[in-house]
């Protein structure tokens, strides 16, 4: 799961990130983390996701009234379902 903190900007430097630790011996700054997990979101932004991820679901064919399995992305699935799914993060600088 990750988390969106509005208005944290992406520290220049590990000297500057709060998930930096002093290390006294070396006296640095070091990530707590082997790979920094922070990802820089820009702004503005639009919808956060991977719209053109293919997901392999089952499909009700209503002309030979069989279910089959067929591939969608997930544009295609939140197309069909757009008024029903609440949005979470408002998309940034776009009316």
């Amino acid at each position: 799961m990750s988390v969106l903190v509005k208005g944290v900007e992406m520290p220049e430097s590990c000297d500057t990130c709060f998930l930096s630790k002093w290390d006294t011996c070396n006296e640095r700054f070091y990530c707590m983390f082997d790979d920094c997990p922070l990802v820089e979101i820009p702004v503005p932004h639009g919808r956060l996701i991977d719209a053109e991820t293919k997901i392999e679901a089952q499909y009700y064919d209503e002309e030979h009234e069989e279910w089959t399995m067929q591939t969608f992305t997930v544009e295609d699935i939140i197309s069909i379902a757009d008024n029903e799914v609440p949005t979470v993060i408002e998309a940034e600088g776009t009316e």
